[in-house]
């Protein structure tokens, strides 16, 4: 009899430590989800930009990460 192995899970983006994630959406929407409640709007998270916001990418989702203080 074979064994069988599973194969491992597929490798998701992290939060960078000192940060926490606060929005995502799948790059084909225009609507972000909220983690919690944020502090500033996702535009303005962007418009930010490092150090601030950092932005990750996983596969078809994007997600916003916030510094946190």
């Amino acid at each position: 009899m074979a064994v069988q192995h599973e194969a491992p899970p597929p490798k998701r983006a992290m939060v960078p430590p000192g940060y926490r994630a606060a929005y995502c959406r799948p790059h084909y929407a225009k609507e972000w989800t909220a983690f919690g409640s944020p502090s500033l709007s996702p535009d303005a998270l962007r418009m930010a930009g490092r150090p601030q916001c950092v932005e990750i990418r996983d596969g078809d989702v994007i997600i916003l990460c916030m510094k946190v203080k």
